[in-house]
């Protein structure tokens, strides 16, 4: 299951699963919306903060968008 059907399943909103698990918001958005791939640290914390429900490893392996370096 990814995170963003996990918050919706349950009814969380992002601001505060972030607080929970001791994020930025701006940060797990993006993760949700699948434009930044999260560091393992965070995709861990998911799999803890979420019992399981949503996995390390299906975080980390999901399709995420390329996004361009803001300074290159």
């Amino acid at each position: 299951m990814q995170l963003r059907d996990y918050l919706h399943k349950h009814r969380i909103q992002k601001q505060e699963f972030a607080i929970k698990i001791g994020y930025c918001i701006p940060y797990l958005g993006r993760v949700c919306e699948f434009k930044r791939k999260p560091s393992e640290r965070l995709a861990k914390a998911i799999e803890i903060a979420t019992d399981g429900e949503v996995t390390a490893y299906e975080i980390l392996n999901a399709k995420y968008e390329k996004v361009r370096a803001r300074y290159t």
